[in-house]
């Protein structure tokens, strides 16, 4: 008895017919039967009935197909065990924009310094749409600044960020005040992110929580362009402590005191809960982990040092 038996015994059983599991499998009707009989002679039992050319499953094929489908089960298992092993040519990373801007190249290095041999294929996108393509197969891990609770995906926290307000030296503000609130915000020229960024989200919450309508007046793809726009003295720019962190430090901007401004977030790692990560993608996630944490410390001194 091979594999193939049971599986060509499971098709007949879920489609209750040897013509069309002869379709599925592409094989003959013939060759079908045969298979079927040939497991019939090897357990002595009736599997199926024949009446009237409808097939009728026997409680000893029932339980055949119970036991099959644990066989099928715990061989697919081994085989990604076994796949697991093997070392990856590439692996498939989904990642937030700000993210994949900010952290990324760092990580990638790293991990590149350990896996030469290993191609590293990154896409960005919305949270939503990376959380999709781990469900779908396309990407084997995930990066993303929203989490949306699913119980078919894993998640583990490896970075913080906290939402700063930016501008350039010489951008006087409307309100002439040094010390601004969140409220004085809607009368600035303010440049944020495009709406469902998770970003631009969590401001837009806190702003209807405060019953406060923001109205920017540039919209950017990206934080890396809102970040260059602030630069350029055009506006109050709210985005990531680690988006503009390194302009701060070299004076492009400098950050505005907005007292009762206090949104944090957290960033995760995400991965499918069926699936059986390589070693690669487990190395990825730990190099990424521990630049997370670095960047923590880092935004943390500079958070003092202001």
């Amino acid at each position: 008895m091979l594999l193939r038996h049971l599986e060509v015994f499971c098709t007949v059983y879920e489609l209750n017919s040897m013509s069309r599991a002869a379709e599925k499998l592409n094989m003959t009707q013939p060759g079908v039967s045969r298979i079927i009989s040939e497991l019939e002679k090897e357990f002595n039992t009736e599997l199926f009935i024949r009446k009237n050319k409808h097939l009728i499953v026997t409680h000893q094929g029932k339980q055949c197909y119970l036991a099959s489908m644990k066989v099928m089960h715990d061989v697919d298992s081994l085989s990604k065990i076994m796949d697991k092993n093997m070392p990856r040519k590439e692996i498939h990373v989904g990642c937030s924009t700000g993210i994949s801007h900010n952290m990324m190249p760092a990580i990638v290095k790293r991990f590149k310094s350990r896996y030469p041999k290993c191609k590293v294929y990154i896409e960005e996108g919305t949270s939503v749409a990376i959380q999709e393509g781990l469900k779908e197969g396309k990407y084997g891990i995930g990066f993303v600044q929203e989490l949306i609770l699913d119980k078919e995906i894993a998640h583990r926290v490896f970075c913080h960020d906290k939402v700063v307000a930016v501008k350039a030296p010489r951008y006087q503000t409307n309100t002439k005040k040094d010390t601004l609130v969140f409220k004085d915000l809607a009368n600035e020229d303010l440049i944020l992110t495009i709406s469902r960024t998770g970003i631009r989200n969590i401001i837009e919450r806190y702003a209807n929580k405060k019953n406060i309508s923001l109205s920017p007046i540039w919209s950017c793809t990206t934080g890396s362009t809102a970040c260059m726009i602030a630069e350029n003295g055009l506006g109050i720019a709210l985005l990531s402590d680690k988006t503009v962190n390194e302009s701060i430090k070299t004076g492009l901007l400098q950050e505005v005191e907005v007292e009762d401004l206090d949104l944090s977030r957290e960033f995760y790692q995400i991965w499918k809960n069926s699936s059986v990560l390589s070693d690669e993608e487990i190395s990825f996630l730990n190099i990424a982990f521990d630049e997370g944490n670095k960047e923590d410390t880092k935004s943390n001194t500079t958070s003092r040092s202001n």
